[in-house]
């Protein structure tokens, strides 16, 4: 079985910095993805996904225009899981 982990945080707390420094001293494939900030003169625009093997897509950004909506799906907190 493969452990999964899910960083949470304040910003500005090293989430980003912890994920980069640990995925470089694996020593085994590791899968998943953080996100970055996008800036634009010195102000946060939007946000992009960062996978571990290097790919990048905007996840989000106040210039976009389209709407997506989540259906329903399970979510899991403290340990618990409820449907949301």
């Amino acid at each position: 079985m493969n452990p999964k982990v899910i960083l949470t945080g304040r910003p500005g707390c090293g989430k980003t910095t912890v994920i980069k420094r640990v995925v470089s001293k694996l020593t085994r494939p590791a899968g998943g993805f953080y996100t970055e900030e996008i800036r634009e003169r010195g102000t946060r625009v939007g946000f992009k996904l960062v996978t571990l093997d290097g790919e990048q897509a905007v996840f989000a950004h106040v210039a976009t225009t389209a709407v997506l909506t989540l259906h329903s799906a399970p979510m899991i907190s403290n340990g618990r899981q409820s449907s949301t």
